[in-house]
């Protein structure tokens, strides 16, 4: 009996545990891949990823498994993994349309926000500076702000490897690496104000 999927856009739909006989029927209304993100044998009669797997083949569906155990948050790998999964699947022409399930539907759905939420943004090429810095902590911070208030014609980068650091509303300190215990302090001494790391301007 083919399972009651749900939309989460255009191309991605997520549902509870398929069969093998259900596979032809997806194919039929327009999907062209699946993803599992069920670990086998979390009940009895539970059918296993490479039966199911072949059987996509067959059909002509591509097939991925990227587990999550019940009761867990998706890990950073299987994020990236998702991530870079949806991008083949979808393709760039974005023709593709994918099922993913697990028991309920629910950690595929955890696992495609959290996929599509951390979305890398893209490069910019042959962007030049004429000051890079090195760091986007206090003291990284108050070089560019100082450079550029004393020379506000300079184009200054801070290159931070975290996506984002918390600053004072003063501006005078910063907390390098945002872990929740981190941001919670942080919003409990007034530190509430986000900075992109990037380009510096004044």
């Amino acid at each position: 009996m083919l399972m009651s999927h749900r939309f989460l856009t255009a191309h991605f739909a997520v549902s509870p545990q398929i069969q093998v006989e259900d596979l032809p029927a997806l194919k039929e209304q327009g999907f062209t891949a699946i993803i599992s993100v069920r670990p086998d044998d979390e009940e009895k009669d539970q059918p296993g990823v490479a039966a199911l797997g072949v059987a996509a083949e067959k059909s002509g569906l591509a097939f991925a498994y990227i587990p999550v155990r019940m009761g867990t948050t998706p890990d950073a790998h299987s994020v990236t993994v998702m991530r870079q999964t949806l991008a083949e699947m979808i393709g760039p022409d974005n023709t593709g349309k994918i099922l993913a399930y697990c028991r309920s539907g629910r950690r595929a759905s955890d696992l495609f926000e959290l996929a599509s939420a951390q979305s890398e943004e893209p490069a910019h090429k042959n962007q030049r500076f004429d000051v890079v810095v090195v760091g986007g902590g206090a003291g990284g911070l108050a070089c560019a702000a100082s450079l550029l208030r004393r020379r506000p014609e300079l184009l200054v980068a801070v290159i931070e490897p975290l996506p984002s650091i918390i600053i004072s509303r003063a501006g005078r300190w910063s907390v390098v690496g945002y872990s929740r215990q981190r941001i919670r302090a942080a919003q409990k001494w007034g530190l509430s104000r986000r900075v992109r790391a990037g380009s510096v301007r004044p």
